[in-house]
């Protein structure tokens, strides 16, 4: 069964929003969707509400690791945007319980340019030997969305 994706609410009022998504010790290898972020949101990677909560410890017989980056999209205006799966997390080590901070935060873009559709945020997990046979993270990507009448452009 395909996961729904959670999309990004946008509220009357002054608030932050986050996306979150459960990354599990199957979905290794796979870039899981995290949620889509609109045109002129800013991101908060180096905020609480911005990166991993390991629920349950990842057991792979190597190192077991989880990057948090964006998937390829179109900006504002229509140029394509080719992924960065490690932009905002790389290597973060799942193979303990607890939070886990994003770790790019002083070189990642903060500011997202995006055309309708958003920007994907995702998570990838790597199990390096391939023999995982738990684990558990639930990624957040806090973000500020635009006001209402903000100028993109």
């Amino acid at each position: 069964m395909a996961r729904q994706k959670t999309q990004p609410r946008k509220y009357h009022t002054q608030q932050i929003g986050y996306l979150r998504e459960q990354v599990r010790y199957t979905d290794a290898g796979t870039a899981v969707e995290i949620g889509r972020l609109m045109d002129g949101s800013i991101t908060l990677l180096d905020e609480m509400p911005f990166g991993a909560f390991v629920v349950t410890a990842f057991n792979g017989g190597g190192t077991d690791l989880l990057d948090i980056g964006y998937g390829a999209h179109n900006d504002r205006d229509g140029s394509a945007v080719v992924a960065d799966p490690d932009n905002m997390a790389t290597d973060l080590d799942v193979s303990t319980t607890g939070w886990k901070p994003v770790d790019e935060a002083g070189g990642a873009d903060r500011y997202v340019s995006a055309d309708d559709d958003g920007m994907p945020i995702t998570a990838t997990y790597a199990d390096q030997s391939s023999n995982a046979s738990a684990g558990l993270a639930v990624v957040v990507c806090g973000f500020i969305p635009p006001n209402n009448d903000e100028s993109t452009t």
